[in-house]
């Protein structure tokens, strides 16, 4: 059986706020002895399997999660947003035990140990994730509670987590992104504040209320169209999740909301870098504490410390030294900030020239009343690729090609336009890339 892996250990007896879930407040206390209670039914039925959950983001969910991980095994998360189907698909690959209307196991063929995915580099898997990419299968990360452990505290760390900071947890615990607030949150003795869904309204009230908040690129402007008040407790909002433009992110300053940008993925236990605190509205990030960033010879951002996954099941497994590559193009300046250009798969070759989307996604969201974009390549006979600018706006598309004109070489701008209600997205929020390349082939 797996070491426990406990994040509650350092404030378990504390009487301060835990999880805070539609009005009810646990204490650090509360939830430690309703883990107990979970872990003391689910033992019995365990034997070191690994058990997949589908969370959704209440008390009940988190409560699953740490008891799985005081009983000694490793947790493999579910989209609770995937279909059936697809969720076994998922279960079938790692061969784990399923814990099914919160209170019993169904056994899958091939069933698996944590014994059976241990790392060829050392550590024991706690996590197992699908990595949260827009196309292609998924990959399952195998994380440890290494991983986790140091993930959670450089984030702490880069944030100054406190014990009376309140963490605005909108992002699905399925999502690296949200399970690991809790983690964070359980190790600082700070409060998580659940939500089961994001709504631009109660959002912008939420952030009124809390001092820490992750979000993506994609929600901020509901929330600014739901008009912000401003706060005067709210220290910082990690926004990731992609790309976001900087007029999104200057709007949302003005607005009184600390946005501070962030890079990171499954395979990093979450951020790796961030904006400092007071950093600005800027789409630059520094590697978190304990963390290296460097840039290959042909441009790749590659990442190397603890918190870094060691693999994927069925592998390859990565040696804890070694640097990994993360498929993203970016710029290291003198001063250690990092620019993140986009990812090394949507790079468009186009008559002999490179182009990055988002830098063509960048200079048409520049041009009012365009609402969301986001550029691909599509085979072409006379180009190779040929630039498609899938676009929402109700301004004219011709208008909008001769103001990116002005600001782009004559390569990069697109050959043809595809307006659209609004762009496809993934469960976080992220444009659906591969949805997108089928509306620009159509």
């Amino acid at each position: 059986m797996t070491a426990p892996f406990d994040p509650l250990t350092r404030h378990r007896a504390s009487e301060a706020p835990f999880l805070s879930d539609q009005g009810s407040v646990y204490t650090f206390r509360d939830v430690d002895a309703l883990v107990d209670r979970r872990a003391a039914e689910f033992g019995p039925h365990l034997d070191g399997a690994v058990v997949a959950v589908a969370p959704q983001n209440d008390v009940a969910s988190v409560v699953d999660v740490l008891a799985l991980w005081r009983a000694g095994v490793a947790v493999q998360l579910l989209n609770v947003r995937a279909t059936e189907s697809e969720r076994d698909l998922q279960v079938a690959r790692t061969g784990a035990l399923r814990l099914s209307d919160g209170s019993f196991f169904t056994r899958t063929e091939g069933l698996q140990t944590a014994d059976d995915l241990q790392p060829a580099g050392g550590g024991r898997p706690a996590l197992i994730m699908s990595t949260s990419g827009t196309s292609g299968q998924p990959r399952l990360v195998v994380l440890t509670a290494a991983n986790l452990l140091a993930s959670a505290d450089a984030s702490i760390r880069h944030m100054r987590q406190r014990t009376d900071d309140r963490w605005l947890t909108v992002l699905p615990l399925f999502h690296i992104a949200g399970i690991s607030i809790v983690v964070r949150s359980a190790l600082a003795g700070s409060e998580v504040v659940l939500r089961d869904r994001f709504d631009g309204s109660r959002t912008a009230h939420d952030l009124e209320a809390v001092t820490l908040a992750s979000l993506v690129g994609s929600m901020l402007p509901p929330i600014l169209s739901a008009g912000f008040a401003g706060s005067r407790g709210l220290r910082g909002v990690l926004v990731g999740g992609g790309p976001t433009s900087e007029r999104v992110l200057i709007d949302a300053a003005g607005a009184g909301i600390p946005v501070l940008s962030t890079y990171g993925m499954t395979e990093t236990a979450s951020q790796i870098a961030a904006a400092p605190l007071g950093d600005g509205p800027r789409r630059r990030v520094v590697a978190l504490p304990g963390a290296e960033i460097r840039i290959s010879a042909d441009g790749e951002i590659e990442v190397r410390g603890a918190m870094v996954a060691p693999g994927y099941v069925g592998g390859p497994w990565r040696e804890p030294h070694r640097w990994f590559a993360t498929g993203d193009l970016g710029t290291l300046d003198e001063q250690g900030y990092l620019r993140v250009h986009g990812r090394r798969s949507d790079l468009i070759i186009t008559g002999g020239e490179n182009v990055m989307p988002a830098e063509v996604e960048a200079a048409i969201r520049a041009v009012d009343d365009v609402a969301e974009v986001a550029v691909v390549g599509t085979p072409s006979d006379e180009w190779g690729e040929a630039i498609v600018a899938v676009i929402a706006t109700a301004r004219s598309v011709r208008d909008i090609e001769d103001r990116v004109r002005a600001t782009l070489a004559g390569f990069k701008v697109p050959k043809r336009w595809v307006v659209v209600d609004a762009l496809p997205r993934t469960p976080l929020g992220k444009v659906d890339r591969t949805a997108v390349r089928r509306l620009a082939a159509s």
